[in-house]
């Protein structure tokens, strides 16, 4: 479809020229969709929950674990190697 020269110069931007449409349809259909029943309940009595200290008191007893990135470079440096 394309020669080397066009392919070097603009043609590698086309899959990504191809990705906007969708990419907005995608944007466009999740701003107007609602939230099921269930998870809206869910998301209230979390609220409520953090509001009334539960939360606290729930994630003292947790294990605190680092996020993805931190546990990769403390943890597994040589496996970026």
């Amino acid at each position: 479809l394309l020669s080397k020269e066009d392919m070097l110069m603009w043609g590698w931007r086309l899959p990504f020229l191809t990705s906007v449409v969708p990419g907005a349809l995608i944007v466009l259909a999740l701003r107007y969709l609602e939230e099921t029943p269930d998870f809206e309940e869910m998301l209230r009595q979390e609220l409520e929950r953090r509001n009334t200290g539960e939360f606290r008191e729930a994630t003292d007893s947790v294990e605190r674990r680092d996020d993805p990135l931190t546990e990769l470079l403390r943890h597994h440096k040589w496996a970026l190697f």
